[in-house]
């Protein structure tokens, strides 16, 4: 039976699938038909529904070769079924479905019809053969026919014709599975529809969460009185950090036009005790130990520096990028996205490479010291015992 012929490839798809969970009892749901039938359980289910006993192991494990095996054992029984065979990679690879679509269908049209292997009818048993009696030679040559055979052989033989059903046409196949799609497709649109009441539902139950109730004013009384909060601005020193060498008064450098901002204390200065200590970390900076430092991780990694140094190694990348250049393959994942946690993760990386390299723990720096600029000198020395520890 040639099924291309009557069923377009989506029919094909939901007829099978529909004969399969009507077998089986169970349903397929909202999962895709690949899915549903790769591992080839419910295939195995479906052979031992139509015979019993047919495939005695069902393997219910997601391996490749458990899947395999699944499907080979249902092709075992699928011809004595009536169905077609198939390539078992054409299913748990998804190469050719029409194939499985067509082999499912073949069975159950072979089933309706009585026409498989397991439900034929058994031949009728062998009449005694008649001895003919032979005629010579110039009777034969003048056009005689052979003797034949005796007419209940053949009320037998229609008889026997007889006993399978007729197949159905196409046209009554096609009208049969637009039944179907028309049933699935008010199933599916009753689903959507519930689903979206549900997820209003979920909305709203949120918005009340979320809302907080408005307390109504009293009434005959004066509005309440507006307090600042904020603090007076005195008139305090203004903080001014220290200028490194080869930087011009307004900011830029004279060997790199890029614009140079203090490299310590990169969210200000603050005031009294802070300031005081922002200044002294500022006059410990060491400016040509970053050149340093900046130079060597170009070398070795290929990126120049853009911006400042504390902006340069903000996001974690370049020094993933470094720590890839002197070991490859040390760092597997580099996050490129903005999000603050995934730029805080790249340093952290970094430091755990850091510290399998062999520099020592008093000598590494924290996250917030580079990522939120709180002591830049010290991501500088760690940089520099990890240089000298590769140059050694």
């Amino acid at each position: 039976v040639k099924i291309n012929k009557f069923y377009p490839q989506d029919i094909m798809e939901q007829s099978a699938t529909a004969y399969i969970s009507s077998m089986i009892m169970q349903k397929q749901g909202l999962r895709p038909t690949l899915e549903w039938l790769r591992d080839g359980v419910n295939l195995c289910l479906l052979a031992n529904k139509l015979k019993p006993g047919s495939v005695k192991r069902i393997n219910r494990s997601t391996q490749h070769e458990h899947m395999i095996a699944n499907v080979q054992a249902f092709l075992q029984v699928a011809p004595v079924l009536g169905g077609s065979v198939f390539k078992p990679e054409a299913l748990v690879d998804g190469t050719d479905l029409p194939s499985v679509y067509k082999c499912i269908l073949s069975i159950k049209q072979a089933q309706q019809s009585g026409t498989s292997p397991s439900k034929s009818v058994p031949p009728p048993p062998k009449e005694p053969q008649v001895k003919q009696i032979s005629r010579p030679k110039q009777e034969m040559s003048k056009g005689s026919t052979p003797p034949r055979p005796p007419a209940e052989k053949t009320s037998k033989q229609e008889t026997s014709k007889g006993s399978t059903p007729p197949a159905e046409n196409g046209s009554d196949q096609i009208m049969k599975l637009q039944k179907q799609i028309s049933q699935l497709t008010t199933e599916n649109a009753t689903l959507t529809q519930q689903l979206s009441a549900a997820q209003t539902e979920i909305i709203q139950l949120k918005q009340k969460l979320t809302s907080k109730p408005t307390p109504k004013p009293a009434a005959n009384l004066p509005p309440p009185k507006m307090v600042s909060t904020t603090p007076e601005k005195k008139n305090l020193p203004k903080y001014e950090s220290p200028r490194p060498p080869g930087v011009s008064p307004d900011g830029y450098s004279l060997a790199n036009p890029v614009r140079a901002e203090p490299a310590v204390g990169g969210r200000g200065g603050g005031f009294g005790l802070s300031a005081d200590i922002e200044k002294k970390k500022n006059q410990k900076y060491d400016f040509e130990a970053e050149r340093a430092v900046c130079n060597w991780i170009t070398k070795r990694t290929g990126k120049r520096q853009v911006g400042n140094f504390a902006d340069w190694l903000h996001d974690g990348q370049v020094l993933c990028l470094l720590a890839n250049a002197i070991s490859p393959g040390s760092i597997k994942k580099v996050e490129t996205s903005s999000m603050p946690f995934k730029q805080m993760e790249n340093i952290s990386a970094f430091l755990k490479f850091a510290r399998k390299f062999g520099v020592t723990e008093h000598t590494l720096f924290e996250t917030v010291d580079l990522y939120d600029h709180k002591d830049l000198g010290i991501v500088i020395r760690c940089l520099l015992a990890l240089k000298s520890l590769t140059e050694n």
